[in-house]
């Protein structure tokens, strides 16, 4: 190979294995079948976040997102017919998926759904097309939720999600070390989901504060969440 090897191919993460979901057989992975995922605009992910492949409460396979794209690569271990335990996946298996991000998990869906059932020596390619918090939804979708804000630090844009419980009015802006206004990002009546865009691109480097104010009648909200410009 005459090629750099420092040149980057694809677009690829690496096959790296996760530290919080762990395979339930380790060592060399027997009969696996190979995992290419992806994730649509909708999912809100982190470099270093964790997809986790389960057959019922077993894990057989794991991956971490990796620092150039929103691909994951994983391999998911098949059962050993040489013991007595059930260690991996079987033929025709179904598949859970489960993603941590930003110290909560969630169950991720599947948009090809008939590529969701264990196949040894086999590749799939999946696209994730939504999440919700496994075993505390009622938290996230009956309270204010405000997320992290996504890249940070940021050279240009980011986004951050935030989530209300009712019809209310949401006020997000950008403030310096002084306090100062510097931009506001949203004004508006909102009931639900919205990913708000920072447009940073306009500002000198250096640490600045996103503040959301959330006012529902008598119920009054307030974040804050710091951001660097580089």
């Amino acid at each position: 190979i005459s090629e750099s090897t420092s040149k980057k191919g694809g677009g690829m993460s690496s096959l790296i294995e996760g530290d919080l979901y762990h395979r339930h057989s380790m060592g060399n992975p027997y009969l696996p079948m190979h995992l290419v995922a992806s994730f649509d605009d909708n999912i809100i992910i982190n470099s270093g976040d964790e997809v986790g492949v389960f057959i019922g409460d077993m894990c057989i396979g794991s991956g971490v997102i990796g620092y150039d794209t929103k691909h994951t690569l994983a391999f998911l271990i098949s059962d050993d017919p040489t013991t007595d335990a059930i260690d991996g996946g079987i033929l025709g298996d179904e598949l859970s998926f489960r993603l941590y991000h930003s110290n909560k998990e969630y169950a991720l869906e599947t948009s090809n759904a008939s590529e969701v059932l264990f196949d040894p020596l086999s590749t799939a390619v999946l696209t994730f097309k939504s999440s919700h918090l496994i075993g505390v939804t009622d938290i996230f979708y009956d309270q204010f939720y405000v997320g992290n804000i996504i890249p940070n630090p940021l050279s240009e844009t980011a986004t951050i999600l935030i989530h209300t419980p009712n019809e209310g009015q949401l006020r997000v802006s950008m403030v310096d070390l002084r306090g100062v206004e510097v931009k506001q990002l949203m004004n508006t009546m909102i009931d639900g989901r919205i990913e708000v865009l920072i447009d940073a691109s306009y500002l000198d480097s250096g640490l600045y504060f996103v503040t959301v104010e959330f006012a529902s009648g008598d119920v009054q909200k307030n974040e804050i969440r710091k951001v660097i410009v580089e």
